[in-house]
Parts: C-alpha cells; structure tokens; sequence
C-alpha cells in the first residue's frame, strides 16, 4: 500500500494512498461546490489547493463548508416542502451554459440535491449571483445595483403581487443582496425563444400577465418604497437613456455600423434623449413594470392544457410607463412578420385587459406612447452594444436591433416632437 506525503504549512505529513484519494476526490467534489457555497453561506469559499499541493487546513474547511451547506439545504429547503429531519444527503453544481438565455446581469448554475427516497423534494435547484456577461455589463449591474434590486422584489414586493402574477414566478427559498436560491422550472417550463421569436398565442398569454402586473400600481399612489422612480438616475429606464448617450457622443449609435436608416434613427434619439426620458417617466401614467420582459425572460409551462407564461429575472423593475414592458414583448421579443401581423390586436387585448381590472387606457394615448416606448427601446440596443463588435455580436442582439429599428420605422416613431433644450430653458 503507497503512502503520499501532503504539505501542511508546517511540514509533511503522511497519508496512506487511499486516504489521500478521498482527499482528492472531496476537493475535487468541493471545487465543482464552490461557487454555490459561497453562496449559501455567504461567504467567500476557501481557496482550491494549488497541483502537487494539498494544504490540510483547506481541506478540513472544504468539508466543514459541505457539511454547512447540507445543513443548509435541510434548513432552509426541506422545512419549506414540510419535510422533517436531514433528508438531502449531498449535492452538487453545474452551470447552465445556454439555457441560462444569455444572463447579461447574473451568473446562474444549477445544483443536482440528492436526497432520501420518497422525500417530497425537488431533484434542483437554481443558484443565481451577481456577474454580468462582459465588463460593460457588470459595470452597469454595480451601478444599477441588480442583485440587490433583485433581493428586494422578492422580498418586500412578491408578498403585494395579485396571485395572478405570483403564480408565475418561480419560488424563491432564500434571497440575499449578492444571490437567490430558487425554484428550478425546467421540468415543467421551457425558456421562451428571444431569438426566433415568440408566436401569437404565447404573446397572448406574456400581454395579460403584464397588465396583470401594472393594473394594482397604475397611477403611483399605491406604489412600495422599494421602487425605484423611472425619472430617478439609478433606475435602469434612467440608466440607458444616460448611458446610450454617452455611447452616442463617443462612437455613434449602433458603433457607428449601421445604415443611414440607423444613423438617421442615431442622430434624432440623441438629439432629443433627454426629452424622450422625461416624458416616458414624468408625463406617460406609471406603474410597476418589469423593465426586461423580453422572451428570454419568459418560460412556457408543458403539458396538456399548460402552456402558462412564468416571468423570470426582476433585477430592473421600477416605475415606468407600462408600454416600455408591452414593446419589450411585442417589438423585441416577435419577428418583424408577426409583430406587423398582430401588434395591433395584442395592444387593444393590453388595453381591454386593464379595463377589466379597472383601468381606463384612451387608444390615442396608449399608441402614443407605445411609440415613444419603442425610443426607449433604442436606448437599450445602443447600450447594449457598447463592448460587442461584428465577431462576437450575440444573435440576440442584432435581431433585436432590427426588430426595433423596424418598428421604430413602421410605426413613424420619428414623427414626435419635443421641445428643443433651449426652449425648454426659457420656459
């Protein structure tokens, strides 16, 4: 039998070899653990022993982690299914590659809970913390503040949703500033399609959970603390506008890669960007929306008789006019076809929807500021390609460019008018 000598910091000691294998294997099963406990404890994990080097000190904090988190997952998620005792024996993480749906403001993993036979719990869960998919994105995650906005919604504003919109989102088991522990929905849910496009029946669905989501908050009165104001600079509508600009001022809009429908769309946005804020979010009715209800946040329940729509992702709710939340779906989130084939109808549903739940939405009104959502619109993909160049351009967002800039077109978005800054001044 070999023996294996394993550096403590101090000197050597020696462990015989299958002592030393489990080791090895525990660090190596830690090591794919790592990331998720620091987020159940929240705290930084341990450093991973360097090769050749096996400090003793690390290992024994590696297994004190695994046994904190096991005993974690019992507390918090065992009790929540009324489940008593110590049923989940171990777990383990995986990323989730590309069914996360390209997270731009998060990293998400899934863990794998193995657990007693029999124990009404679920097979995984998911695992989401703050990160960003380039360093633009993180940049704008810190400054937005999208984990802790994230935290907030769960914590202080679920508990005020209509059970309508409540049932369509995932449960959620514990929620810090820095990370969620959630339910994982997809055994029974698919993530929507963002980049071929969702289809009429779907988007049915997405419009009736919106206007169930603005009706309650329709008019600011009853609004929770915890949300933001559009008109505020930390609110993410106050955020793009802010940043598009300075991207503009900088490189152009679209980097400066567009055609001249895109340079003349460029130019009129920024020259009125200010304009265009401020009435989105001080003259247009507010109410809570979303602020990122495209396709990619949106899962489609299986089954017969299913085919419900769950919304994911809460990291930029706020107050702002509830058509920022309607074009996201329509516009961003459907192809230029289907969009020109049923924008119409699925706005007058929007309109009759809020009737029903009491409020009273002029047709005038609403298409004009459905156009004037659509600008907002082009804040967002100006932003978002900030950082990106003609290589590594995510699908996502050049079919969402066009999309926007067609409709901006189709819908003659450019024919508003604003009061010029300096007469703005006078007044």
């Amino acid at each position: 039998m070999g023996e294996k000598e394993v550096m403590t910091g101090g000197g050597a000691a020696v462990l015989r070899m299958p002592a030393a294998a489990m080791i090895v294997v525990g660090c190596l099963r830690w090591k794919s653990k790592a990331a998720t406990s620091s987020f159940l404890l929240a705290e930084p994990p341990s450093a991973a022993p360097a090769p050749g080097r096996m400090d003793l000190g690390s290992v024994q904090r590696f297994i004190e982690q695994t046994r904190k988190d096991l005993q974690f997952l019992n507390d918090t998620v065992a009790r929540a299914h009324g489940v008593d005792g110590s049923p989940i024996k171990d777990f383990d993480t995986t990323t989730l590659g590309e069914e996360s749906s390209a997270g731009y403001f998060s990293t998400t993993s899934r863990i794998h809970i193995m657990h007693n036979e029999g124990a009404r719990l679920p097979h995984s869960l998911i695992v989401k913390r703050a990160g960003g998919f380039n360093e633009s994105f993180r940049s704008m995650a810190e400054r937005a503040q999208v984990a802790e906005k994230e935290h907030k919604f769960y914590s202080l504003l679920l508990p005020r949703l209509s059970t309508e919109v409540a049932s369509s989102l995932p449960r959620v088991y514990h929620s810090s500033p820095s990370s969620l522990l959630m339910e994982d929905l997809s055994p029974r849910a698919d993530v929507a399609d963002q980049e071929e496009g969702i289809d009429s029946a779907f988007a049915e669905k997405a419009v009736r959970l919106a206007a169930g989501l603005h009706a309650p908050f329709w008019g600011s009165p009853r609004m929770p603390d915890c949300v933001v104001p559009g008109a505020d600079p930390s609110s993410w509508l106050s955020l793009i506008q802010a940043k598009s600009s300075e991207i503009y001022r900088a490189r152009g809009f679209l980097g400066g890669c567009g055609d001249e429908v895109d340079e003349a769309i460029g130019a009129y946005l920024h020259e009125h960007a200010e304009a265009i804020h401020r009435r989105a979010t001080e003259e247009v009715p507010q109410t809570l929306i979303h602020a990122d209800m495209r396709a990619g946040n949106l899962m489609r329940e299986r089954g017969e008789g299913k085919g419900g729509c769950l919304l994911l992702d809460w990291q930029t709710f706020c107050a702002g006019p509830g058509l920022y939340d309607i074009a996201s779906l329509l516009v961003c989130s459907m192809t230029v076809s289907a969009r020109r084939l049923h924008c119409l109808d699925l706005l007058r549903l929007y309109q009759r929807r809020l009737g029903e739940l009491g409020v009273d939405y002029a047709w005038d009104d609403l298409m004009l500021h459905f156009r004037l959502a659509m600008l907002q619109q082009a804040f967002l993909i100006n932003y978002a390609f900030e950082d990106v160049t003609a290589e590594d351009c995510p699908l996502l967002f050049t079919r969402a460019r066009r999309r926007i800039i067609q409709a901006i077109t189709d819908f003659n978005c450019l024919d508003l008018t604003f009061p010029k800054t300096e007469e703005r001044k006078k007044n």
